[in-house]
């Protein structure tokens, strides 16, 4: 058996979820992945790189540097124990949480003073004391024979359950910094600083060109600027400019991979390069797309990013962008049936609508609707709009979904909401119909058969059915409707009656999840108000 030291690297979850703005999410993500990356780099200076078996460590490589702001370095890091003792990691943990004290010490100390007599100015000490106690970066020696990661993560969940925070907390030195001010504008412009002034930290050496939170002027875009895109210079009156997306990922069965490692360190080294230069090119779509890159780590992905973007015959949605870091992991992986996937949640909130908010709901949308409702290889989307109103919905199969071509046919057909909100309520309306007609379509496995065809072709008989490019979206909508029940799941379940037979039901629940995808196809086409 070999030994290997594990570490983690916390409280993610939680410092992430304080977050009320993209420079807060950003800053409080990246000092992690620095605290790994600079734990890597001490170790690395004892053992060698090669020592370092996730994350994927070389001193030399280009991705190291993460340059463009984007935190590449995840929270848990396995070193083979051959020529580092777990004393030693432990002296390398308290110099490392010592020097990010050091490096956070005069942003708080650069803070607009805030007269007080009953809480003075906290001393240097007393905000290194703070920071030492809230890092909770723990270390533990294991041996094993086989499945370095998979066995490892049983001793890494064990120790990450014996946090320890002080139990009166009068203020978190870390919140100070971004949300230091009486108002929201001051907080603003202070934090803003605060932000940018770590960035340039020599610790931390981004470059501004490259840095995705940044403007092209330079300044720290804001929910808003995010949401717009492109438009910010047409000005575009339509309502999903106003409408940010936070968008999560985590690969599935990524465990399978590594276990095929075995006890192999050279193996899972190279999966864990792997990962990292997945997690580089995802962080450049990203870019591409017009999102911000909060963190790219192994097989995590979170950006926030517009629901539209580009101009023209550039013109992307951000199903695109799904589609597109689905086929650049599969690159990376392999795919088909034994190959890990990708499974998204995706919370598209009003740019007022509170960060940490939409954090927790994409959060939630990945683990519980994606991967536990949607049997991972899923996708599951909620829009709510201001209004109360929206959409949620599960993409299912997700590597090989057959239903994404037609919802982005729907999507870009820029049908009038009138006549998106008639189709449901029609197919609702006549269901009886529809369910013997999709019952006969199906017997033949056919969209076209007459069954089916005549129905829609009966029911949507007004005039207004014939104009345009009406037709053709009908038929996008009819060939949805045929095989949604295969790619399409409602995040909420229809009532049905226990009474009712398999024809019902599918039925009912082909309806639900259309309902669900025209109401988020209607969206892209709805004029803003006055008030976005």
């Amino acid at each position: 058996m070999n030994k290997y030291i594990g570490i983690t690297i916390g409280p993610i979850q939680e410092t992430l979820s304080l977050s009320t703005s993209p420079a807060a999410l950003w800053a409080g993500s990246f000092i992690f992945s620095w605290l790994s990356r600079r734990l890597c780099e001490k170790i690395a200076e004892k053992t060698g790189a090669e020592a370092i078996v996730s994350p994927f460590f070389n001193p030399n490589n280009a991705q190291r540097s993460m340059e463009d702001g984007v935190g590449r370095f995840h929270d848990r890091v396995i070193v083979k124990a051959e020529k580092i003792s777990i004393e030693e990691v432990a002296a390398i943990i308290t110099k490392v949480k010592e020097e990010i004290a050091g490096i956070l010490l005069q942003p708080i100390k650069d803070l607009p003073d805030e007269k007080d007599s009953n809480n003075p100015p906290p001393t240097d000490e007393e905000i290194k004391t703070w920071f030492a106690t809230y890092w909770q970066i723990r270390a533990v020696e294991y041996a094993v024979a086989d499945n370095i990661i998979g066995n490892g993560s049983c001793f890494l969940d064990a120790i990450e359950c014996e946090r320890i925070f002080s139990s009166v907390e009068k203020r978190n030195y870390l919140l100070d910094i971004f949300e230091h001010g009486p108002d929201e504008a001051t907080r603003r412009e202070n934090r803003n600083k605060a932000v940018k002034n770590l960035g340039q930290q020599q610790s931390f050496n981004i470059n501004r060109k490259a840095w995705q939170l940044l403007d092209a002027d330079g300044s720290i875009l804001e929910l808003r600027e995010i949401a717009a895109g492109q438009t910010r210079q047409t000005q575009k009156k339509k309502k999903k400019f106003s409408y940010y997306a936070v968008i999560q990922s985590d690969g599935d069965e990524m465990s399978g991979v590594f276990q095929k490692c075995g006890a192999d360190p050279e193996k899972l080294r190279d999966q864990s390069k792997k990962l990292l230069n997945f997690a580089s090119e995802a962080a450049k779509m990203v870019k591409a797309y017009g999102g911000v890159t909060i963190y790219a780590g192994g097989d995590d992905l979170l950006c926030l990013a517009p629901v539209e973007n580009g101009e023209g015959d550039a013109v992307q949605n951000l199903l695109n962008l799904l589609e597109t870091l689905r086929d650049t992991f599969a690159d990376f992986f392999g795919k088909g049936q034994g190959f890990p996937t990708l499974s998204f949640g995706v919370a598209i909130r009003y740019y007022k609508h509170p960060l940490y908010e939409a954090f927790a709901d994409a959060g939630r949308l990945l683990f519980d609707k994606a991967k536990i409702k949607g049997g991972k290889n899923a996708a599951a989307i909620s829009l709510k709009k201001h209004s109360g109103h929206g959409a949620e919905f599960i993409l299912t199969g997700f590597d090989n979904n057959h239903c994404l071509a037609d919802i982005q046919n729907i999507i870009r057909g820029h049908c009038e909401e009138k006549y998106l909100n008639s189709v449901a309520h029609h197919l609702r309306n006549f269901r009886v119909l529809f369910r013997e007609a999709l019952k006969k379509a199906k017997e033949v496995d056919d969209a076209d058969a007459p069954a089916l065809k005549n129905a829609f072709a009966n029911v949507f008989d007004h005039d207004t059915h014939d104009e345009g490019g009406t037709p053709a979206q009908l038929a996008a909508i009819r060939h949805l409707f045929f095989k949604i029940r295969d790619g399409v799941l409602p995040m909420t379940e229809p009532k049905i009656d226990e009474a009712a037979n398999q024809a019902e039901r599918d039925c009912r629940q082909a309806i639900a999840a259309l309902d669900e995808v025209l109401r988020f196809a209607r969206f892209f086409n709805e004029e803003a108000e006055n008030d976005d």
